[in-house]
């Protein structure tokens, strides 16, 4: 039994670093389940990928997929003005939240 936990605290371990569980900010449940629900997934990507990767390089570590993978996906290159229009949506839609927080709480908005 307690060998069984070294793995399982092992793969929070890696998921924590490689997949960003803990890197989430969630309102409720569901956005917490949804998060999840994708790092499992990612996780389960990143394992399928060390296998097929495996039979090529046995020495092989999920550190090093997902280097790999970040080297063959590049980062999307945006402009000032692409990133103008997202911090001018998320602040909208900060804004709408807040008021749609207060009408439920049947305050004003200030």
């Amino acid at each position: 039994m307690q060998s069984d936990r070294f793995w399982i605290e092992r793969s929070f371990q890696d998921a924590n670093k490689l997949a960003g569980m803990n890197e989430y900010q969630v309102r409720n449940w569901n956005a917490w389940h949804h998060h999840m629900a994708l790092v499992l997934l990612a996780m389960l990507w990143i394992t399928q990928e060390l296998i097929q990767a495996r039979s090529v390089r046995k020495k092989l570590t999920m550190h090093d997929i997902v280097r790999i993978i970040k080297c063959l996906i590049p980062p999307k290159v945006q402009d000032a003005l692409s990133v103008a229009r997202t911090i001018m949506m998320n602040e909208m839609n900060r804004r709408n939240s807040r008021k749609c927080k207060m009408k439920r709480k049947n305050r004003a908005l200030t």
